[in-house]
């Protein structure tokens, strides 16, 4: 994109490439704010509505958490009764007559009471309209939950609790059991009393009257409107809530029930209206409608300036430098106007000038102090590549070795200098393990097979991978030094 402005912008003005570069950022400007808008800001907003919708289904379960702690009392109150605890050995018609009445159902708002010995034999066990105020008997299905291998007849201590959501085909159940004992809640267990209450449409309205929440129950699996059948199948253990927008006007919080054994059989959703996010959409739009307003006046504003303050004296500096380039003049100067960046910019330039005019002369000087200093020592100075070939050496290398000139040393190897393979290899591999050799005595061969005895000082220089790739060495010949030492 970059390279097909630059060739779009070849033919154009500096000026007319400063407007059209304006426009391109305000557009960019405009984009990516209303990305990071849609993202940043939208996205709160949806977090919200998601997070407030979450905790809607967190009170609809609490609300069904306080429905079984109703259950827990009233249970509890009957079950570690004295009297309960002397009906359930003697199954006294007294004790029916007295206390299990319709009133008693109505008053504690039960659809279900069975009281059954420690063996699981039902003693006593009604089901009951609250609508019609009638008794209906035990219903359906409910003989599976009630058998002697059970969850709910299951109690090992006098407080024990089991609490469920069980599926009969008259409807979802809420049931709660503790085992049957004394006033003072001593055993031994006699038996279990188990209560229920229908979750039907009348207690799912007082739920949501309860809580303030639109509620609709539904059978995990069973067909219905395609929001639940999406949710069916997103729904699970690890993911028993769930959030979902269903369009733009409304969200939808589903909660996974299960039943005693675990198993998945009720689905509550909590519907809500999206005002968050509605909210949160004209925010947006308001934000990115002040975004394009006040980018076009900055564009604007920052065109004029740019021509009155930069865009003239720019193109008057680049002028100076490229000629300046062209000619390789670093003797010459730009001129310096005002006292802004650009004034500072070309000081600058005339300061980098000024340096590349000293360095060209240091550079010369250099050149020719080390030509002088490496073609005129009296030690023996070359540069070589790994396998000996001679890159460059002194006069004094020359004659070290016995030949006439620099140009005859450059046609001869230097590892040929080495006695033997041996000294050779030896030489190679000692610089390329230490990366440099101080001191390094030998004895060489010259031209004529006269035998030197030599110190070296060389360097090794390497690539990235640590592979050698040239050699620099420093010869002093002490043949005589050591002739003498062995005399």
């Amino acid at each position: 994109m970059v390279i097909l402005m630059s060739k779009l912008f070849d033919n154009l003005s500096l000026r007319m490439k400063n407007l059209l570069v304006l426009f391109i950022v305000l557009a960019i400007a405009v984009i990516v704010s209303y990305i990071v808008s849609e993202i940043v800001l939208l996205r709160g907003y949806v977090e919200l509505e998601e997070s407030l919708t979450l905790k809607n289904v967190a009170r609809l379960n609490d609300a069904l958490s306080s429905e079984f702690l109703t259950l827990q009392r009233i249970t509890c109150d009957w079950a570690a009764w004295d009297d309960t605890y002397t009906f359930i050995e003697d199954a006294n018609d007294r004790y029916i007559k007295t206390n299990i009445v319709t009133d008693t159902y109505n008053s504690l708002n039960l659809n279900l009471m069975v009281f059954l010995n420690s063996s699981g034999k039902i003693v006593y066990g009604q089901g009951f309209d609250l609508e019609s105020m009638k008794f209906t008997g035990l219903p359906a299905g409910l003989s599976e939950y009630l058998n002697p291998d059970s969850a709910l007849l299951k109690h090992r201590s006098a407080d024990s609790t089991v609490k469920a959501i069980i599926l009969l085909p008259e409807g979802p159940l809420l049931v709660l059991s503790q085992p049957i004992v004394t006033s003072e809640k001593k055993g031994p267990i006699r038996g279990t009393l188990v209560v229920g209450r229908y979750l039907d449409a009348v207690e799912i309205k007082r739920l949501a009257d309860l809580t303030h929440l639109s509620l609709t129950l539904q059978v995990y699996g069973k067909q219905g409107s395609s929001d639940f059948n999406t949710a069916y199948s997103l729904l699970s253990t690890d993911k028993p809530v769930l959030v979902r927008s269903l369009n733009r006007d409304s969200i939808a919080g589903y909660s996974l029930l299960r039943d005693i054994n675990g198993k998945p059989i009720l689905v509550f959703r909590v519907l809500m209206p999206r005002d968050i996010y509605n909210q949160g959409k004209l925010s947006h739009s308001y934000f990115v409608a002040i975004i394009i307003i006040t980018g076009f006046v900055l564009l604007i504003l920052s065109f004029l300036l740019s021509e009155k303050m930069i865009l003239s004296r720019l193109t008057n500096l680049i002028q100076h430098v490229i000629k300046i380039g062209q000619t390789k003049n670093f003797s010459s100067r730009v001129p310096i106007t005002g006292g802004d960046e650009l004034s500072k910019l070309a000081s600058e330039i005339n300061i980098m000038l000024s340096g590349l005019e000293q360095s060209q002369e240091k550079v010369k000087e250099s050149e020719e102090h080390f030509r002088r200093l490496f073609n005129e020592a009296l030690t023996g100075n070359y540069i070589s590549s790994p396998d000996g070939k001679i890159l460059l050496c002194n006069s004094a290398f020359a004659q070290m070795f016995g030949l006439k000139a620099i140009e005859e040393a450059l046609k001869v190897n230097l590892l040929s200098f080495f006695i033997n393979d041996e000294e050779r290899q030896n030489f190679i591999k000692l610089l390329t393990e230490r990366k440099k050799l101080e001191f390094y005595e030998t004895d060489l061969q010259c031209i004529d097979e006269k035998r030197i005895t030599v110190l070296q000082n060389v360097i090794g220089k390497f690539d990235q991978d640590g592979k050698l790739i040239e050699i620099q060495g420093y010869i002093f010949d002490i043949s005589d030094r050591k002739t003498m030492e062995e005399h």
